[in-house]
């Protein structure tokens, strides 16, 4: 058998999925957790996905600890501004550093 996907999640995926417990989002995040699938995020995405949390959604930040904690994603650093610059051509300013992000991780997904 293969390696688990790579799979790409920015901050509404996670948040989502950590607030309800159904839904398409809450299956992503149970992939993670139990090992078909590896969660890759940026650190532009867990910064803004804790101070998020912190501030709108305080009772998911023990299930969003003990994830980090238990099945840690694959963090990478954000991306330079050149390739931010890039994606701004493609897709709305602010969704620019997540694509070139998922861009220079090279996921499946």
């Amino acid at each position: 058998m293969g390696q688990s996907p790579r799979v790409f999640f920015d901050i509404n995926v996670i948040l989502s999925g950590l607030y309800a417990e159904e839904g398409p989002p809450a299956r992503l995040l149970q992939a993670h957790l139990e090992g078909h699938l590896v969660m890759v995020i940026s650190t532009q995405v867990l910064e803004e996905l804790v101070r998020t949390i912190q501030t709108k959604l305080p009772q998911a930040l023990p299930r969003l600890y003990l994830m980090l904690a238990n099945h840690p994603p694959e963090i990478l650093a954000d991306p330079d501004e050149q390739d931010v610059a890039h994606w701004t051509q493609v897709i709305y300013l602010a969704d620019a550093p997540i694509l070139a992000a998922a861009s220079a991780a090279q996921v499946e997904y």
